[in-house]
Formats: C-alpha cells, sequence, structure tokens
C-alpha cells in the first residue's frame, strides 16, 4: 500500500544533542522533507538559535535535486554544442555516441547531487559542533 503523500511541513523540536546528532549524522537521504524545519527547543535564550535552526533546516533538507538538474541541463547544451556545433564525434571505444552522450549527461549530474548531498553532511557535522558549543555557552 502506497504511503499518503505529505501537503503540510512538519516542525521536528530537537530537545537534546542526541536528537540532533540523528539529523546531523544523515546518510545521503535527506533527514527532513521540503518546507520542514527544526526547532533547537534546546538552546533556550540563545542570540543564535534562529540562525542555527535556519542553517540546520536547510542542510538537513537538502536533496542536491536543483544542483543535480542544472548540471544535467548544462552538460546536455554542452553535448549538443560538441555534436552540432563543432562537429565532434562522441564515439568511445566503440560505443555510439547517443549512449556516450547519454552517459556522460547522467553521470556528471549524479556526480552533483552526491557533492550536494556530502557538503549538506559536512555543514550538519559542523552546526552540531555549533550547537554544542552555544550549549556549553549557556550553561
Amino acid at each position: 500500500m502506497p504511503r499518503p503523500i505529505r501537503t503540510a511541513a512538519i516542525e521536528r523540536d530537537v530537545p537534546d544533542l542526541a536528537t540532533l546528532r540523528k539529523i546531523s549524522s544523515r546518510s545521503l537521504v535527506a533527514p527532513l522533507g521540503p518546507g520542514d524545519r527544526v526547532r533547537l527547543t534546546l538552546l533556550v535564550d540563545s542570540p543564535q538559535r534562529a540562525r542555527l535552526e535556519s542553517a540546520v533546516s536547510r542542510h538537513a533538507r537538502a536533496c542536491g535535486c536543483g544542483v543535480g538538474a542544472a548540471a544535467l541541463l548544462l552538460a546536455a547544451t554542452v553535448i549538443v554544442v560538441l555534436r552540432f556545433g563543432l562537429h565532434q564525434d562522441l564515439r568511445v571505444a566503440g560505443i555510439p555516441g547517443a549512449a556516450t552522450a547519454i552517459s556522460a549527461a547522467v553521470t556528471v549530474s549524479l556526480l552533483a547531487k552526491i557533492l550536494v548531498l556530502l557538503h549538506a553532511r559536512y555543514q550538519l557535522a559542523r552546526l552540531y559542533t555549533a550547537v554544542s558549543r552555544e550549549l556549553g555557552d549557556q550553561r
């Protein structure tokens, strides 16, 4: 049975560092859906709370789709210019030019997407450290 489609954004409260660790130690799958937000309830009166919530939410939602699509479009544009503008033969090792072009474009797109996901993962680890420090400063 298919899962129901979510239409409303979810606000996820983060009352402790363990919950933040679950979000910040993401795999390559985004722990938050589009429009979801994190509320760092563990930072009670921190002047940095809004900035940190926004940054954690943004990086936890990152999926790389926009960058992947842009990379695919750019790769397709380069391929069209090479093939039809500069009349380059795109065959590689006997593989037809169309298959080579499609493989190259999809590979570029996936690499761009993976780079965005890895960057988000790195930023979430940095934000976990920043929240930990901020929590230490509050006590």
